[in-house]
């Protein structure tokens, strides 16, 4: 059985009067704050306290996608309001395969955007690969939602046009997201930021009701309210934009390995207004902008879960996508290079490197003449706290280093807290292992400091 929101709001509230959060929230105005050995349940615990005292949304960036179910669950049992937690799914693609998306994460994409453009997300979860995705303006993927209200009148031709047009299928009967169907002055249709798809009914032109329906039965159920419908794909494919891909596709690859790749997608795009893998191509036919453009630095705060891991997935991605790009061209298929469709691995490190705040297994760095910046607080029947230590006096070329040895992480950082468990105190938030008890190498012990108490 979950625990009451009672109960999580009163754990979050003595968190922050700790003065463990109270030190990492002073800290990361000042620079970089590492956080070791926290399990993931402590890990949300902190954001999920951090974003409700600060007030400011966080970008949570993660390695990949393997974890992201657990942290973001233990990021709704924590945080004040569980729908303001969010996840946006690494690609599931490629730009070098020729097969359009899984409904799944095309879905997961287009709510993630969704909450993004109207501020309704207050903790987002990013795998590294997905900051390498390019992305229509705010503005432009704005003006495709789809508004409807009991009352509104409709001009049906219109809409019908504007539904293929942001990737919905006409079907005869919707069974998932991304199909409508119209017969009879009844238009079905299911958005992918709905559980239930959405039955709209006609009087004339003005719709006369809004109500939610069965797939399985197709039967009406209860009033929907006012439904807003996202497109299901990012980009509108406008004949406009069908034209723009056709000329740049058939002035960029005029050399005759390409051509008949070429044609074949030319043909495709005019027949058929589209062909497989379209998706990838469209960022060279319209105005995009980085997924980091999405993340104003004066709106968000940007913690990183695992640094190291996250810098190295980065590099592999790049690699991947520049030998996959060489190959597919060997072959004569018609593609562009990763720096045409996706954002450039130096973008994405800067912006990892602009993060105030991690959370690794082990803080590998240089030792350090760590100050005590606190003292122990509660009684031995109190759970283990959080070790604190300051480290303002390390050189600012060392920092998280990676746990394979190589060149220390460039951050100045000015804090480092461990989570470990200590002998007859229960049991840990933080888990084993890493980052507990002593430096042995500087020499410098680390003073319990309890999550809860006065402050």
């Amino acid at each position: 059985m979950p625990p009451s929101p009672t109960l999580t709001a009163r754990v979050r509230a003595e968190l922050a009067r700790s003065k463990a959060l109270k030190a990492i929230g002073k800290r990361v105005e000042e620079g970089r704050v590492d956080v070791t050995g926290a399990a993931v349940e402590a890990r949300a615990l902190c954001l999920a306290t951090l974003q409700d005292a600060t007030k400011k949304r966080i970008a949570i960036v993660v390695p990949g996608d393997a974890a992201i179910d657990d942290f973001e669950a233990s990021l709704r049992l924590f945080h004040h309001e569980a729908r303001c937690v969010s996840a946006y799914p690494s690609p599931s693609l490629s730009p070098y395969q020729d097969l359009a998306p899984s409904l799944g994460v095309v879905r997961n994409e287009i709510r993630a955007l969704g909450m993004l453009i109207d501020r309704s997300v207050e903790i987002l979860i990013v795998p590294a690969r997905a900051l390498f995705s390019r992305l229509p303006r705010p503005e432009e993927f704005a003006s495709r939602v789809v508004r409807l209200a009991e009352g509104d009148e409709l001009e049906m031709r219109e809409l019908l046009e504007r539904m293929v047009e942001n990737g919905f299928v006409r079907t005869d009967l919707v069974g998932e997201a991304g199909e409508f169907a119209f017969r009879g002055g009844i238009l079905d249709l299911f958005p992918p930021n709905t559980a239930k798809p959405v039955r709209v009914e006609l009087f004339g032109d003005t719709i006369d009701s809004l109500k939610w329906f069965d797939v399985e039965t197709q039967r009406s159920e209860e009033e929907s309210g006012p439904v807003s419908i996202l497109p299901m794909s990012q980009f509108a494919v406008t004949k406009a934009m069908r034209s723009a891909l056709a000329r740049r596709l058939s002035l960029d690859f005029m050399d005759p390995l390409f051509k008949r790749d070429v044609s074949d997608k030319i043909d495709r795009l005019n027949e058929n207004g589209t062909f497989p893998g379209i998706e990838h191509y469209v960022p060279v036919a319209a105005e995009t902008v980085s997924f980091l453009e999405y993340l104003d630095p004066a709106e968000w705060m940007f913690a990183l879960i695992e640094p190291d891991q996250i810098t190295t997935n980065v590099a592999k991605f790049e690699s991947v996508l520049r030998m996959e790009y060489d190959a597919a061209a060997e072959k004569g298929r018609a593609v562009y290079p990763p720096e045409k469709l996706t954002t450039a691995g130096t973008a994405v490190l800067a912006f990892l490197d602009s993060a105030r705040l991690a959370f690794s297994e082990v803080h590998v760095g240089g030792p350090s003449a760590a100050s005590r910046i606190s003292k122990e607080e509660g009684s031995a029947n109190r759970s283990p706290s959080p070790r604190l230590r300051g480290e303002g006096g390390r050189r600012p070329d060392e920092g998280l280093g990676d746990s394979t040895g190589d060149a220390p992480h460039p951050h100045s950082a000015s804090l480092r807290v461990s989570l470990s468990p200590q002998a007859g105190r229960g049991t840990s938030m933080g888990g084993g292992g890493a980052g507990g008890g002593r430096e042995t190498a500087g020499g410098t012990q680390g003073v319990p400091v309890g999550w809860g108490g006065g402050g």
